[in-house]
């Protein structure tokens, strides 16, 4: 360890922090594709744990007519009254998902997550419009006709266009079809 003032480094931190990273964006896989399978098997409700990505997620979702309605709960369903967050329950926090249908067929057609803990891909602002104007760059392939992307920002999670919009890049997290 190295002293330098009063900031103390450690390659112990620095691998746990980077440990902790993969794991969440495990976790946020693992929901993406908890999301997906409910809407193939007709499920009228999915339950996510409650992270800020989560949250971000899924509000780009509701806002894009994906989701009927959002509600934080429990593991057991929605809370019917306000519970505040706190470090003894926060293992046992969910976002309870309504998930859109139209004549009993999914809003959502597909989702597919494009970067991945093993391969991340983060895309500056040109790139994002490239993107979205039917131009493929690296192993992204340009957006379909009725399907939206997904982006992770320093302005929090956005949709492709509002990111282009907002001249910030980001992390592609995944794509959308209806």
């Amino acid at each position: 360890m190295e002293k330098e003032g009063k900031i103390v480094k450690s390659n112990f931190c620095i691998l746990r922090i980077l440990d902790e990273m993969r794991e969440f964006q495990l976790v946020v896989i693992s929901n993406n594709y908890a999301l997906s399978n409910a809407f193939r098997s007709g499920s009228r409700f999915v339950a996510v744990p409650d992270t800020k990505i989560n949250l971000g997620l899924t509000n780009v979702l509701y806002r894009q007519g994906f989701l009927t309605s959002i509600a934080r709960g429990s593991h057991e369903g929605p809370d019917t009254e306000y519970t505040p967050t706190t470090d003894q329950n926060r293992a046992t926090r969910r976002l309870w998902l309504d998930l859109k249908y139209k004549n009993n067929v999914p809003a959502m057609k597909s989702f597919t997550v494009v970067s991945k803990p093993s391969r991340k891909l983060h895309f500056k602002v040109n790139e994002l419009k490239d993107i979205a104007q039917g131009r493929r760059v690296g192993p992204v392939t340009p957006l379909q006709p009725g399907e939206i992307g997904i982006v992770n920002t320093s302005m929090g999670v956005l949709e492709l266009n509002e990111a282009c919009e907002k001249r910030v890049g980001g992390e592609f997290l995944c794509r959308v079809r209806t």
